[in-house]
């Protein structure tokens, strides 16, 4: 090939490389100014209730964001340049010090017992593959699980210093689950499993997990009443479903939000539910419904 074509293609590359960034750059903008306007940045993977500040925590691809209950501003929270992009999961302890875990698909799992004012990294304890969902054990603090893509649920029970691997998980991989302390268990609580089959259930002794809420197919997020641990809700490609019996059985909710990307329960009863592009939430257990800037 000739020198001119090899300038050529340089050139080529640069300028791919230029349009790249600068759509990197206009995703970022327009996610740090929708922020400013009040407006739900997007779009959204993960949303959680943060018990220490009393406030959302939302994780679109590229950022995290905050938001105080009494406020209608989402402020961008600065992150470690290993974290920024590819972001999928972020859950928060109920218990002090509130500890935040964030994770992205290329295997990052981060923590921060600040508030995110800093991050360690915590997934040298972890096999190698994708962290698809963490949660908190519901009253322990330092307790926390992860599930890794093809290997299998892992805990810890000293802030994700050490990691150790209780079982495969339910079958299917799953994108979202949540550590309840709903009473009946051998050890101190239960998991509940969102999967493409259904919702699974397995107490925290890891003693194996049950396919529970009879009919209940493509279950794609979980979440549960803190005041009422046997209070579980459901969010399915066609609304939302609600158990009173611990999973035994579920109701449909008339007029609940339908493809719901996350779902978290917070104080006094309310419920969030996040989209692609917007969050509602419920103060009756999901009867009614509004959006989050109304």
């Amino acid at each position: 090939m000739t020198p001119a074509f090899h300038r050529l293609n340089r050139r080529g590359a640069v300028v791919a490389l230029k349009a790249l960034l600068s759509l990197s750059a206009l995703v970022l903008a327009g996610e740090a100014s929708a922020s400013e306007r009040g407006s739900v940045p997007g779009p959204i993977v993960a949303l959680t209730f943060d018990y220490g500040s009393k406030s959302l925590l939302l994780a679109t691809r590229h950022n995290l964001y905050r938001r105080v209950e009494s406020s209608n501003s989402w402020q961008m929270i600065d992150l470690p340049r290993s974290l920024r992009g590819s972001l999928n999961s972020v859950a928060v302890s109920a218990q002090p010090p509130h500890t935040i875990y964030l994770s992205n698909t290329a295997r990052a799992l981060l923590r921060s017992f600040d508030g995110g004012v800093t991050w360690k990294d915590i997934a040298s304890g972890l096999p190698r593959g994708g962290i698809t969902a963490i949660s908190p054990h519901a009253d322990r603090n330092g307790y926390a699980y992860a599930y890794v893509k093809n290997k299998g649920v892992f805990r810890s029970g000293d802030h994700g210093v050490t990691w150790r691997m209780m079982d495969k998980g339910p079958g299917p991989g799953f994108d979202h689950f949540v550590h309840t302390n709903m009473p009946g268990s051998m050890e101190s609580g239960w998991l509940f499993a969102a999967t493409s089959r259904g919702l699974y259930r397995a107490m925290d002794c890891f003693c194996g997990w049950h396919q529970t809420g009879t009919g209940l197919v493509d279950v794609d997020v979980v979440a549960f009443n803190r005041d009422r641990p046997e209070q579980i809700f459901v969010g399915l490609a066609e609304g939302i479903a609600r158990s009173d019996d611990g999973g035994e059985t579920f109701i449909s909710l008339a007029n609940g939000p339908v493809e719901s990307v996350s779902m978290v329960a917070a104080p006094a009863g309310r419920l969030y539910v996040a989209r692609r592009d917007s969050v509602l939430v419920s103060s009756d257990s999901g009867l009614t419904w509004s959006d989050i800037n109304d």
